[in-house]
């Protein structure tokens, strides 16, 4: 290249001549040269990815580093440019991050522009360099070019961290929310997981019954900083009619995001010099306000804040707050609706324990005067009378049985049934039971399989109830069925007994709801048998008492064998215990 002889004065204008063509042409063709960046980029990927489609949406991203590329030109100007493109960079990565970009897609990009800025300007001969004119102008592009593309590894692999932090989380959170009914616990809790994870700050605010907003936590983690956060709130109470900040988001019922919260924010938030200067001091970044609902209604708030971490939050950030919130809002509503339930519970088995305590004196003198009036009947050879009065006398002892049924279930519930522990004659209870209910029983034979040759510790009455009940329900779901089997056994630890019958049998949906309190079972005949479904229940309780266990086994049309095992001593065998 031909060197000409000029003035320093002269070189430096015509140097700042053709700095300015190559400016005013980078302007000009800022558009062509992302396009053609673009087209190459897509050659690289293949024209079957799918990734080349996210191409376009960094237009505008990657025409800006253009435009500051044409005003930066001068190497006076680097340290100046060097900020801008920190700055490009660092927002470029963080779309990459959210879109699912490789780091390697997002680097290209920039790579590719480089390369179409120097073909344009030769394809178009804009300019006619001197070799050191060439060199420095191609040192500034690099550099502006190295500057973008470390940014974006460095903003790349952090906000890549800031993500999976979200998602561990949310994780950690979901099963703290999911663990306990106590909302206020468990808020509490992962409000602490949050910092210093995710927030150097974070605050959950409800509404109590007037309408005030209260505190439920606080966290940072400086104590010392909590204990000023705490005092603070107590000290300015919040404004509801805050046209921004959580007042607003109860109103609206939307989240609001502040990705950078500038000075200009603070002072117009601060109500006093001393509360600004505070507020500096602290170093706010970046905050996050999300809405807790019940009932498709606000109720609280959780805010997360960025300080000393200096992170700043975008639109990742907001979706993995909005999903804690949404979580959070379904545990209080399942704690709601479960303390309702309690609640109702509580009434219904109050009102068992007195409805049934209140009719136990009169069933029992209608049984009385009834029996009267059989023998009365019996004596004048009344038979008419005396077979509607059995009648009677039956149905009173179905009634009898049921208010003594809900009488235990009112003590399991309570806590106050009680046992009397002592050793007896396992075999001959199991005969006592079947003798006498095969007494009454005319159609079904209960036969007795096997012996335990055991005498055990328990409550022999409780347990006589136990397989008084489960003997009488086999009798009464096989009406067909002609034989009910009593099978015993036992080994060095444990009694064993199964009461089988060839009944209607239950489906496998049924088994694991059948010891439920107020459970039972319809056939698909819709054919139904008397009883309020507490039988089974009760006998399970009562086989839990004594440190056994209760299982079914049944097949729809084959019949049902219900078992239990008690351990010989009272204490809990190693079989009960699986």
């Amino acid at each position: 290249m031909k060197k000409k002889v000029v003035t320093g004065q002269k070189k430096d204008k015509t140097k700042q001549e053709k700095l300015n063509i190559i400016r005013d042409f980078l302007q000009k063709h800022a558009n062509d040269i992302q396009k053609l960046a673009t087209q190459q980029h897509k050659v690289y990927l293949g024209g079957k990815s799918f990734r080349s489609e996210y191409m376009e949406k960094y237009q505008k991203l990657h025409i800006n580093i253009v435009h500051e590329i044409a005003n930066n030109l001068r190497t006076s100007n680097i340290k100046r440019g060097s900020a801008i493109f920190k700055v490009l960079g660092d927002s470029l990565a963080q779309e990459a991050v959210q879109d699912g970009l490789t780091i390697e897609e997002t680097v290209d990009g920039t790579i590719f522009l480089k390369q179409a800025i120097w073909k344009k300007l030769e394809e178009d001969g804009v300019f006619d360099l001197t070799t050191r004119e060439y060199h420095q102008l191609n040192l500034v592009i690099s550099i502006y070019s190295d500057i973008v593309s470390s940014k974006i590894a460095f903003t790349y692999h952090r906000e890549r961290q800031y993500i999976e932090g979200n998602l561990r989380y949310l994780a950690e959170a979901s099963k703290i929310l999911s663990s306990s009914l106590d909302y206020k616990t468990t808020l509490n809790t992962i409000a602490k997981l949050a910092v210093p994870h995710i927030a150097d700050w974070c605050s959950i605010e409800m509404l109590d019954e007037k309408g005030l907003l209260q505190q439920i936590v606080v966290a940072h983690k400086d104590p010392k900083k909590i204990k000023w956060a705490k005092a603070l709130r107590k000290a300015r109470p919040t404004d509801m009619n805050a046209k921004t900040g959580l007042p607003n988001v109860l109103r609206t019922g939307k989240p609001e995001l502040y990705p950078n919260i500038t000075d200009k924010m603070l002072v117009k938030v601060a109500k006093s010099k001393k509360e600004l200067k505070l507020m500096r001091s602290i170093g706010f970044t970046s905050a996050i306000i999300v809405p807790i609902f019940s009932q498709k209604r606000p109720i609280g708030g959780i805010s997360f804040v960025t300080a000393e971490t200096r992170r700043n939050y975008n639109e990742a950030d907001l979706l993995m707050a909005q999903e804690l919130a949404t979580r959070a809002s379904v545990a209080i509503e399942n704690a709601r609706l479960y303390k309702g339930s309690q609640e109702a519970i509580t009434m219904r088995d109050d009102f068992i324990s007195v409805a049934s305590h209140e009719l136990k004196t009169p069933v029992t003198s209608v049984k009385m005067f009834a029996q009267v009036l059989k023998k009365h009947s019996e004596q004048i050879g009344d038979e008419k009378a005396v077979s509607h009065l059995s009648k009677m006398d039956k149905q009173i002892n179905k009634l009898t049985e049921l208010i003594y049924d809900l009488l235990n279930v009112s003590k399991i519930q309570a806590g106050r049934m009680e046992f009397k522990e002592e050793m007896f004659d396992f075999d001959k209870a199991v005969k006592e039971v079947v003798e006498v209910l095969q007494q009454s029983e005319t159609k079904h034979e209960i036969e007795v399989k096997g012996k335990t040759n055991k005498k055990i510790r328990g409550d022999e009455e409780r347990i006589g109830q136990v397989l008084n009940n489960l003997i009488s329900n086999a009798i009464k779901y096989s009406p067909k069925s002609s034989k009910v089997l009593v099978m015993l056994k036992s080994d060095q630890d444990q009694v064993s007994v199964a009461v089988q019958d060839f009944g209607i049998g239950m489906e496998k949906s049924h088994l694991s709801k059948i010891f439920d309190r107020f459970y039972r079972v319809y056939d698909t005949t819709d054919k139904t048998f008397p009883g309020l479904g507490i039988g089974l229940y009760i006998s399970s309780e009562i086989i839990k008492r004594h440190r056994g266990k209760m299982w079914v086994e049944s097949n729809p049309g084959k019949g049902s064998t219900f078992f239990f095992s008690l351990p010989i001593n009272g204490k809990k065998s190693p079989q009960n215990s699986r």
